[in-house]
């Protein structure tokens, strides 16, 4: 059915812009084809959209907890002398700078 085409070993010329217009409709073409009608089409982009949102939303949050989480075991360790060093630097900052009209 299919046949498999011989390559050759010499390496090919850099694609121009016209053949890069000819892939993107060839690509356009694939993702048509999977729909038989243009309202189906937007239908599926907006759920698939409206479907990587959420999930990125949810996995963003999660992550987040994660890290606030793992702050909170390390609080009193390691991190809280880092934190009260940084927090001094900005009082000391602050107190130096005269306050300008």
């Amino acid at each position: 059915m299919f046949t498999k085409k011989t390559q050759d070993k010499q390496p090919k010329a850099s694609m121009k812009p016209k053949d890069f217009e000819q892939l993107g409709r060839y690509m356009l073409d694939v993702y048509e084809t999977a729909y038989t009608s243009k309202k189906r089409l937007f239908y599926m982009s907006f759920v698939k959209g409206i479907g990587q949102g959420f999930g990125i939303f949810i996995g963003g949050t999660i992550v987040v907890a994660f890290v606030f989480w793992v702050l909170g075991i390390f609080d009193d360790t390691f991190l809280s002398p880092v934190i009260q060093r940084i927090y001094n630097a900005i009082q000391l900052a602050e107190s130096k700078q005269a306050p300008t009209l």
